[in-house]
């Protein structure tokens, strides 16, 4: 008699054991369904963001190009020359005037929330604390060539 209330009981703890695992695994399924179709719905979200940065990107880099021939850009677009990077521009204010030459680097800004890029304040540091320097890098071996002795009499332009 106790031999067939002990396998009962044991057939009962198993069978209690089964069903609690059968509903753990049945809930932990429909939450990894849930998870996944949250995932599904937030990718169509992350994209749609990306689609949207990526548009605001592009719409910026136009306005830095096009911003020379707008009215109220302040220096003729013939003293702009375009950069990229750091820097999108540096002009040269009357150079194409003959007149005096301003040196200018220019960064344009699109958007209210623009902001100086940690790189950007690092060089208008540099140029505020007048670590500018102009030099001449005269490339060796690339142009080696002989010249015309009419040119070897012609004033070196570099010499100036």
């Amino acid at each position: 008699m106790n031999g067939t209330i002990l396998a009962i009981t044991v057939f009962v703890v198993l069978l209690i054991a089964i069903v609690v695992l059968a509903v753990r695994w049945h809930q932990a399924e429909r939450r990894v369904d849930e998870v996944r179709q949250e995932s599904r719905d937030r990718e169509g979200e992350i994209r749609a963001d990306a689609r949207n940065r990526s548009r605001i990107a592009h719409m910026a880099a136009i306005s830095e190009q096009i911003a020379p021939m707008t009215p109220a850009f302040p220096y003729s677009h013939k003293d702009v020359q375009w950069v990229g990077g750091v820097i999108d521009a540096v002009v040269w204010d009357g150079l194409e005037a003959d007149g005096e030459v301003n040196v200018v680097f220019l960064d344009v800004k699109t958007g209210p929330y623009a902001r100086l890029t940690a790189d950007q304040r690092r060089v208008r540091n540099a140029i505020e604390a007048k670590r500018v320097t102009f030099e001449v890098y005269p490339m060796p071996g690339v142009l080696d060539v002989t010249l015309a002795p009419e040119l070897l009499a012609a004033e070196d332009p570099l010499a100036t």
